[in-house]
């Protein structure tokens, strides 16, 4: 994942949804990619939790 301001705000949401101790489904990062017909399985699928986790720990940002 590059980091644009988009990747930038869907780190600084998975921050948000880490704190708030909010599941993949309940969390801002997956209502990003409703509209466009994703599912929580598709987007796990893809590992996208896990790579914004390992982007937030690289920039210290939760």
């Amino acid at each position: 994942m590059s980091r644009t301001r988009s990747g930038d705000d869907l780190v600084s949401q998975y921050c948000q949804d880490t704190q708030q101790n909010l599941d993949h489904a309940s969390g801002q990062v997956f209502q990003n990619f409703t509209d466009y017909g994703y599912t929580v399985a598709q987007l796990e699928a893809t590992q996208l939790w896990e790579r914004l986790a390992v982007i937030a720990k690289a920039n210290g940002e939760c």
